[in-house]
């Protein structure tokens, strides 16, 4: 986490949102993390349910605007 304000995501749904903010897809990262598409998928949508947001770009600037990630 890169800013004082408390991050409501759990480590591995950052290292998600931080590796779509670099463009990759859920199955790219899929991929590179040893696990299903699917499973970043649910990932992915816990990620916006937890946050509020509808959409995977939301998602990414809402964790950049409060500093959860670079």
């Amino acid at each position: 986490m890169t800013s004082t304000t408390q991050c409501p995501l759990p480590a591995r749904l950052i290292e998600i949102v931080s590796l779509i903010a670099d463009g990759l897809s859920a199955k790219e990262i899929a991929k590179r993390l040893g696990i299903s598409p699917t499973t970043i998928n649910n990932y992915i949508a816990t990620a916006m349910a937890i946050t509020g947001v509808h959409r995977s770009t939301a998602l990414v600037a809402t964790a950049l605007r409060k500093g959860w990630i670079e």
